[in-house]
């Protein structure tokens, strides 16, 4: 993929040094925004690409220190109990069945309330064990947002500032018992079988119980956004993560100065249909419509 996209950019032939390299990762079946930056991996580099491999380095840095927020769309099998979330759930990945799978040790969870709006979406027997076992610098922090629902399903925005595999798809089908649409992997607990919904979701969608195994998944990625300010305790960043330096991102060109530094990615066709039949829609708020950086 990856050389047919340099040659469709006219980065010059196949066998050169100048490369495309992906820095962040994207579930084979999720939609949306992949971060691709070019560099050369030559010891003769030109100026320019010393720019190109320096701009590299700096976003994967900036993956590390979590320093890039990642928003995603998606359509859950249900309904959220609460509005808003922050899920704070340690994940693992281990053997289920014969086949890896990402879950969580069940000890190790809870969801953290955001002020004077969430309330809690995890009950459990012993919650002061939770709490004690739960560490400030958790390897999975989502903060979820419900922006429509209707006939047994949500519209849901989930912000991300980890990158663990299935981080999403794992939290919601655990912490909120709202599996991703189409997600056939973690609908279930302990074994792999097709999504159940509910009838109304089905007659909203316009298909029997025996071809939901061909949904796709619903989950796009839809924003990426460079930079991170904001106060950890109200979710706005990771816990245990510092503020993005001062003119770290000045190497991404903006319009205007105003401009954020953001990536957008248009929401596919087939997410786009299914939340007409289900009768879902965006607020007006949500930018999903082009694809570009400012």
């Amino acid at each position: 993929l990856l050389p047919r996209l340099a040659h469709k950019l006219l980065l010059g032939p196949y066998d050169e040094a100048d490369t495309l390299q992906i820095t962040h990762r994207l579930d084979k079946e999720t939609t949306g925004a992949l971060l691709i930056s070019s560099g050369d991996i030559s010891p003769s580099a030109s100026r320019s690409f010393d720019r190109n491999k320096d701009a590299h380095l700096r976003v994967t840095e900036a993956f590390a220190n979590r320093w890039i927020r990642k928003s995603y769309l998606c359509i859950t099998n249900g309904i959220p109990r609460s509005k808003d979330g922050l899920i704070t759930l340690p994940i693992r990945e281990k053997q289920i069945g014969g086949k890896y799978r990402v879950s969580f040790h069940h000890l190790l969870f809870m969801v953290a309330k955001l002020p004077a709006k969430s309330h809690e979406d995890v009950s459990t027997d012993n919650p002061e064990t939770v709490l004690k076992s739960v560490s400030a610098d958790t390897n999975a922090v989502t903060r979820y947002q419900l922006l429509d629902r209707r006939n047994d399903a949500a519209l849901l925005q989930c912000t991300t500032f980890t990158g663990i595999r299935h981080q999403i798809r794992v939290h919601l089908s655990t912490a909120l018992e709202t599996p991703v649409l189409g997600d056939h992997k973690y609908s279930h607990f302990g074994f792999l079988a097709p999504q159940r919904l509910s009838n109304r979701t089905l007659e909203a969608l316009q298909i029997r119980q025996s071809k939901v195994r061909y949904l796709g998944l619903h989950l796009h990625s839809h924003r990426l956004h460079f930079g991170v300010q904001g106060d950890e305790d109200a979710g706005e960043r990771p816990p245990g993560s510092h503020p993005t330096p001062p003119g770290f991102f000045n190497f991404i060109e903006r319009d205007t100065v105003r401009h954020s530094r953001d990536v957008l990615a248009p929401v596919p066709v087939f997410f786009l249909s299914n939340m007409k039949r289900l009768g879902l829609r965006f607020p007006k708020l949500i930018k999903w419509t082009r694809c570009r950086l400012f």
